[in-house]
């Protein structure tokens, strides 16, 4: 009986919220000010590739009876830039809400990419740039605690999930 007492006068007191300055063995807390969620996105320029280059494409496709139903094209000199316009990560209830909207763009006016191609026996050649248009990309971040390479020390697990692609702006 009296270790049952004692039990009901000690609990609420176990209960009772720690104090600011209190170590929690096997805890985390993480507290990122919203400047916080902002100097990382001013990082996203320096992580995503701006410019990247396209390999030079070939494709032919035919059944070999002429060039009627044959039909091939080529594509030369293709280079894309993204610019990021902006980005957000919102905390949310047990993820990160995270967009990102870019700006890309394929070649430009100085810098035309070739697209040679034939079809019903007429062969068509161009050259050509893509005017900059909007990509918004967002998704959720969820954060864990977890052993992942079971050294027996926990590590921060992130991942991306439900990925978006807006491409309205694109006309």
């Amino acid at each position: 009986m009296l270790t049952l007492l004692s039990l009901l006068i000690v609990s609420p007191a176990m209960a009772e919220n720690n104090s600011p300055e209190a170590v929690l063995p096997n805890a985390i807390v993480v507290d990122i000010p919203p400047r916080g969620f902002d100097s990382i996105v001013d990082l996203l320029p320096a992580l995503i590739p701006l410019d990247f280059p396209v390999e030079d494409q070939y494709l032919e496709d035919g059944l070999g009876w002429g060039c009627v139903v044959d039909v091939w094209f080529n594509l030369t000199n293709v280079d894309v830039s993204a610019l990021v316009t902006d980005a957000h990560i919102i905390p949310q209830d047990g993820y990160l809400d995270f967009s990102v909207t870019l700006s890309l763009a394929i070649n430009d006016a100085a810098n035309l990419f070739g697209m040679d191609y034939e079809l019903v026996c007429v062969e068509y050649n161009c050259d050509a740039y893509v005017d900059p248009f909007d990509v918004v990309i967002s998704s959720q971040i969820y954060l864990n605690v977890a052993d992942i390479d079971g050294d027996g020390l926990n590590d921060l697990d992130a991942y991306f999930e439900y990925f978006e692609f807006d491409f309205s702006d694109f006309d």
